[in-house]
């Protein structure tokens, strides 16, 4: 009885001595219980921040879709800029006059490749504009690339590796001995685009050279030109110096509604040193009193 007693005292003392424990471990882990409730909760708004996020995501990339529809059917629709709600002609020119001209290469926006013309409301019925010119060329009977080349000047190439000197891209290069069976084949404006552009220039060598010969013939076999020496189709002096007077700004100026100062020089810009804004009123304006037909002759 009595080592019974003893054994039930012992179990009573570990018993307490457990109880004990168990209330110290609970003291300790209420901090951890109370931060894991924190944690909880910081992750609830969390959630709740996120699925904010998310909805504000999803807000902004239909905003963009819908941004890019406009952009789409702007770019297709000539209308729009007869509408006041997108600013017209003018809004336009104003960007145009204002903005850096991006750098050239050879790919084109899908704008151009994919949505040409089209019928928003046709899925897949826009042209392709690469592939329209490509077929232009052939149905005119254009001579291949390299046979405008070696008419530019340039060295007529006799494999794909001698047109390093112009389309340096050696991928390029690949891609173009994948699709033509001889450099002969290349098409004009496959190859022309390909070129790597001449310095301060958006255009290669070949294509700088045509456009150039083109303005070339313009200029001097077209004898309505305002420059010409022909005796009979001539401008005066005076009335020469009055044309010189008209920049492209003022051309801008005069048939725009809604553009009252620009810069000088239209095709650089915009400087407030070098190419400051100014009124429209204060650009040349040609005198026309040069062109008035006289009834007596001068003696």
């Amino acid at each position: 009885m009595t080592s019974t007693t003893c054994d039930l005292t012992a179990m009573a003392h570990d018993l307490t001595s457990t109880t004990c424990d168990l209330a110290f471990m609970t003291y300790d882990l209420a901090p951890v219980t109370h931060y894991l409730v924190s944690m909880t909760c910081d992750l609830a708004s969390m959630t709740h921040d996120l699925t904010s996020r998310i909805c504000d995501l999803t807000a902004i990339i239909s905003q963009l879709h819908q941004t890019s529809r406009h952009r789409r059917r702007f770019a297709i629709r000539a209308q729009v800029l007869s509408e006041n709600n997108f600013g017209g002609v003018d809004a336009l020119l104003r960007g145009l006059v204002s903005m850096f001209a991006q750098s050239a290469d050879r790919f084109v926006t899908d704008r151009l490749t994919d949505h040409l013309f089209e019928d928003v409301s046709k899925p897949r019925s826009g042209l392709d504009l690469v592939s329209m010119n490509i077929q232009r060329g052939r149905d005119h009977g254009l001579n291949g690339y390299n046979a405008y080349r070696e008419f530019c000047g340039l060295k007529k190439a006799t494999s794909f590796s001698d047109l390093e000197g112009e389309i340096d891209d050696e991928n390029t290069r690949n891609k173009l001995a994948s699709v033509y069976d001889h450099v002969d084949d290349i098409d004009l404006f496959t190859g022309g685009l390909s070129e790597r552009p001449l310095p301060g220039a958006l255009i290669g060598p070949t294509f700088g050279c045509i456009i150039g010969e083109q303005f070339r013939r313009l200029r001097q076999c077209d004898r309505y030109w305002y420059e010409t020496s022909n005796l009979i189709a001539r401008f005066t002096l005076a009335q020469l110096g009055e044309i010189r007077k008209v920049t492209f700004g003022k051309v801008i100026c005069d048939n725009s509604d809604n553009i009252p100062t620009i810069h000088p020089n239209v095709m650089s810009m915009p400087d407030d040193v070098l190419n400051a804004r100014i009124s429209c009123s204060s650009l040349g304006t040609i005198n026309l009193k040069y062109w008035t037909e006289s009834t007596s002759c001068d003696v």
